[in-house]
């Protein structure tokens, strides 16, 4: 590897590979591996990049790659050597893992630190060291906790300015703020976080004509700005959303009282995915592909109307109300729909804001077919 640095990125990667599953295979060596890689890759500047590269396929290898965990004898005579691989233990295959991941994590965070703070460290070494991080985080074994008391936190978040590191860092950051789902264990680090994602969020409006970076910025900030991104215009942007409005709405459902600043948001993500489902003025305009993306979208935004009225269910709520009282207005709406004026703004508005207050019902019945139509108008 020493010899090949500087050369094809596909070979080093290969190599660092190679070298992964042969500290995995080697239990003699698993102590001493980590560091001694360290130590002869990571005191000069031109092969540093090497050492990285190595770091990071460590953790994907050990806790992705089915295809690693062999246990390696060697036999020794005279006249030969005789290999033999058997498969590895779950016990001998965890001891590995912590003896390669665990062990080495601290000192993996401060290499870290040290490299992304020296002087005269290049783009592409900083976006290296922001993608080991990932692979360290995505493994579980550098923590929230231990990337906060650390400047790489600081640097992921001053690196969304660089247009060479945004990606980078969007992914580094996505993955901490993923592994603080555990909200009571890590609020510390929240505590941290929180006020760096409201420093981003006005990031939004200067991006909005940038889609591949209003893209990177909501996935590091959807948590928060939630809203403005699920009414951004592009639709290949918005379902990026979705799953967090299913993961709140189920967590909301488990709650016996609910905020009602939780309310208002359901009820403003319905009108959002409402008018997300207009078609446009002239479909005949919209290509055979285009109108059936669209058709495709509409139905997924159907998804995203039932969490909120799973949200919203209990809030609205109040005295037992048979079928009949529902579907009569409705099946009104219905027969009444051919004669609006589809440019109209003043009824149509007060109809779709009263959707989220329909009064619960014991149980569907035909006659309550009528809902859909009426919602179509």
């Amino acid at each position: 590897m020493a010899s090949l640095t500087g050369s094809s990125k596909t070979i080093i990667i290969q190599l660092s590979l190679a070298l992964a599953g042969l500290a995995l295979q080697f239990p003699d060596w698993q102590d001493t591996a980590v560091q001694s890689v360290i130590d002869r890759f990571g005191q000069n500047p031109a092969t540093v990049s090497t050492l990285l590269e190595f770091l990071t396929v460590l953790p994907e290898e050990i806790s992705s790659n089915s295809k690693i965990p062999v246990t390696v004898r060697c036999i020794y005579s005279s006249d030969y050597i005789l290999i033999d691989l058997a498969i590895c233990q779950p016990d001998e295959y965890k001891d590995g893992s912590t003896r390669l991941l665990t062990n080495n994590a601290g000192a993996i965070a401060s290499l870290l630190t040290m490299y992304i703070t020296a002087s005269g460290v290049t783009t592409a070494l900083q976006s290296q060291i922001l993608y080991c991080l990932r692979s360290w985080v995505i493994a579980g074994e550098i923590l929230p906790s231990a990337v906060a008391e650390t400047p790489l936190l600081g640097f992921a978040f001053d690196a969304l300015e660089s247009d060479d590191l945004f990606d980078a860092a969007v992914d580094v950051l996505c993955e901490v703020i993923h592994e603080t789902q555990e909200v009571d264990e890590n609020m510390a680090v929240i505590e941290v976080i929180i006020p760096k994602l409201v420093e981003l969020k006005p990031k939004l409006l200067l991006a909005k004509d940038d889609p591949e970076k209003m893209k990177g910025l909501q996935k590091s900030i959807a948590k928060l700005a939630i809203g403005e991104c699920s009414a951004y215009h592009d639709l290949d942007i918005v379902p990026i959303t979705f799953q967090f409005w299913m993961r709140h709405a189920l967590s909301i459902g488990k709650r016996p009282s609910v905020s009602p600043l939780f309310l208002d948001a359901y009820r403003s993500l319905m009108r959002v995915m409402i008018r997300h489902l207009y078609f446009p003025e002239d479909p005949s305009k919209m290509a055979p592909q285009e109108a059936d993306d669209f058709r495709s979208f509409r139905h997924v935004m159907g998804d995203t109307l039932k969490d909120c009225c799973f949200a919203l269910e209990e809030a609205c709520a109040g005295r037992p109300v048979s079928w009949q009282e529902i579907e009569a207005p409705l099946f009104s709406l219905r027969s009444m729909g051919a004669e609006i004026d589809p440019s109209d703004d003043r009824v149509i508005p007060k109809i779709t804001d009263l959707m989220p207050s329909l009064a619960d019902y014991p149980r569907p019945t035909p006659e309550l077919y009528s809902i859909p139509a009426a919602v179509r108008l």
